[in-house]
């Protein structure tokens, strides 16, 4: 090949990417982005967090439902970490590497596809990478930080595949250890690299000419490098604390094994559907959006015999090696694992589990409009009129494809361009729109001097509550949106008897759980009926006995009603709990205030402060040395509630 035709390739595909992706710069963080980058500690200790990041799993919360604890991607949060510093926190910058390493995945593509159809002219492999970089699929993968982890488990998969086949084509042993370690980084990445342990043997049979000894001792190796990768970090993680319930998948819950069979069969439908027709891409499905299927659905039966026909198809090409087999093949095992045939699959499906599977897609399109236009592509020397046909109907696919990647991009710019543009599309998802919800009620929680006599907010508010009841409707025992829905009523709406209805809907779904029950003591106090609120708090203490606020407010309800020794009995008991508590302070400086006793009130929330930094106290604090003109002791109190901002 001409000197200059080395590198022209490699400038269309970084154009390609900038076309596609540019305007994905300016985008800010979006969802689940705050477990991972925006708002992870772990990621702004530079180096003296590289320990952290590799000692820990990759995704850290509690929550209504308890702690969250599972995964293991070393890499992605390591790449955030280096970048924080190097370039420091700025979502711009975070944007700018996602594209580059989109960038970079298209070049080791397509040098791959080179290597893999080493007899066939380059135009073949070029236009496969560029039909895999314009599918619409991938925005969910670039245009979102959290997604990080797709691409660049898939861009080491890649890079040890190439060393794998220089490797069995030269025999040289450095390539054997670099696409080691290269599958490790895959794998490190994201486990979903997984994949490729039924790739990569598939591929050296079908390109290579390698004795099946070779290829089994090769395949082991591998094997070995993915087991070290997955169970090895085990002997120094905490357990994994993550279940994947009904609402995100309704398949968790069911038994059948032919309601499984079928609904497996309208999700490999739903794939190959969204690999031929693009829209609507969403970003969450979850339950009600896939229903389990049974076999008297038409779905069920077309699936299965478009999906059998391709097995058969597959199976018959192995013998001579078809490139129709390898590609079947391919698209099989790299939706497997998202098909819920072996496992249930947080939201049932999602598009960025297609991003592998759309090179079986690339490969099957540009190889069947080179057989179509009959182009002799194992000819190295074709002029370009040979090659017009496909390359004009490539052509026509990408204008559409990547009109509706800037679209789609435009949707994942923030929280409200995603919401505003996905909710509407997801009426059937029950957690989508107790997802909404939530995030509008986060929004008015912490708008400064609420009121629904300003018509906007009572929009808003009234909208959150569609939205909430809209989740129940399709899911009734959603336990989320119940209790969020009575705090709602409890807070915003000041309607104590649907708070009420709500909150004890939810603590009859989940009675073990006692976040409705701290919801509906907090009522009772609100409302004055103190002796219920009490035995309400008693019951939070019988289902979690350590829960301290409970504790401390039924020592306060104590002394609200007189029963002083009661309350000191319980305060007792929290402290010899937690002695650094400043809850027993907190809450008698709460009582003092109550009693017009504003001295006493002072007195214990300095206690209270000097123990922990309880930011809404800080404030009052301040504002009282204020009002008194005491403006060091203000200034003082000011500043460590600020100090308590950040550490939270």
């Amino acid at each position: 090949m001409p000197g200059f035709l080395r590198f022209w390739p490699y400038l269309l595909l970084i154009l390609a990417g900038l076309i596609l992706y540019g305007n994905t710069i300016n985008h800010g963080y979006n969802i689940d982005d705050e477990y991972v980058v925006e708002q992870n500690p772990v990621l702004e200790k530079g180096w003296r967090g590289i320990g952290e990041i590799f000692t820990s799993r990759y995704v850290r919360t509690s929550g209504n439902l308890g702690e969250l604890n599972f995964d293991y991607r070393p890499m992605v949060k390591f790449s955030f970490a280096l970048e924080f510093l190097l370039l420091g926190k700025d979502p711009k910058i975070s944007h700018i590497i996602n594209l580059l390493l989109y960038i970079i995945t298209a070049f080791c593509l397509y040098n791959l596809l080179r290597l893999l159809l080493k007899d066939w002219h380059f135009s073949l492999p070029l236009l496969i990478t560029i039909l895999f970089m314009v599918h619409p699929t991938h925005t969910e993968v670039v245009s979102s930080l959290k997604n990080r982890d797709e691409i660049l488990s898939f861009l080491g998969a890649v890079v040890a595949w190439i060393f794998l086949i220089r490797y069995a084509r030269t025999q040289n042993t450095k390539l054997l250890i670099f696409a080691l370690l290269a599958y490790l980084f895959a794998y490190l990445s994201k486990s979903s690299a997984v994949v490729f342990l039924a790739v990569y043997p598939l591929s050296l049979y079908f390109f290579t000419d390698l004795r099946s000894k070779n290829l089994i001792w090769i395949s082991g190796v591998v094997i070995l490098v993915a087991i070290i990768a997955q169970f090895g970090p085990r002997l120094y993680l905490p357990d994994p604390i993550r279940e994947i319930d009904f609402i995100e998948n309704p398949l968790f819950m069911e038994s059948s094994f032919f309601k499984r069979i079928a609904t497996v069969a309208v999700i490999m439908l739903f794939y190959l559907r969204m690999l031929f027709v693009p829209y609507p891409m969403l970003y969450y499905y979850g339950y009600d959006t896939i229903p389990v299927a049974g076999f008297d659905n038409p779905w069920v039966l077309l699936s299965l015999a478009i999906h059998t026909g391709l097995l058969i198809v597959a199976v018959k090409g192995l013998r001579s090696k078809s490139l129709w087999s390898f590609v079947i093949l391919f698209y099989f095992i790299t939706l497997a694992p998202y098909s819920n045939l072996f496992t249930t699959v947080p939201g049932i499906v999602a598009i960025r589990f297609m991003y592998a599977a759309s090179l079986a897609y690339a490969i099957a399109v540009v190889y069947g409009l080179y057989r179509l236009f009959k182009v002799d592509f194992q000819s190295k020397q074709l002029p370009l009129a040979r090659i017009t046909g496909p390359l004009l109907v490539v052509l026509i696919m990408a204008i559409p494809y990547t009109v509706h990647t800037h679209y789609r991009n435009r949707a994942w710019k923030n929280l409200d361009s995603l919401y505003h543009t996905d909710v509407p599309r997801l009426s059937r998802s029950a957690k989508v729109n107790a997802q909404y919800a939530g995030f509008i009620m986060n929004r008015l929680y912490k708008t400064p001097n609420f009121t629904l006599d300003d018509p906007a907010l009572n929009f808003r508010t009234n909208k959150m509550i569609g939205h909430f009841k809209k989740a129940i409707d399709i899911y009734p025992d959603y336990f989320i949106a119940l209790n969020n829905l009575g705090t709602v009523y409890m807070r915003l709406k000041h309607n104590p008897d649907s708070a009420v209805f709500f909150l004890n809907r939810a603590a009859e779904v989940l009675p073990d759980n006692e976040t409705a029950f701290i919801n509906l003591g907090s009522l009772y106090r609100d409302q004055g009926d103190y002796h219920k609120a009490i035995k309400t708090f008693e019951k939070v203490l019988e289902i979690n006995p350590s829960r301290l606020r409970a504790m401390a407010e039924i020592a306060f309800l104590n002394n609200l009603i007189g029963n002083h020794e009661k309350a000191q009995q319980v305060n007792d008991q929290l402290l010899g709990i937690d002695p650094g508590s400043e809850l027993p302070f907190l809450y008698r400086g709460n009582y003092y205030m109550r009693q017009g006793n504003m001295e006493l009130a002072v007195h214990f929330w300095q206690l209270a402060v000097e123990r922990r930094i309880h930011v809404p106290t800080c404030i009052r604090l301040a504002e009282y040395f204020a009002g008194k003109r005491d403006f060091d002791r203000a200034n003082y109190y000011y500043n460590l509630a600020q100090q308590g901002r950040v550490e939270q």
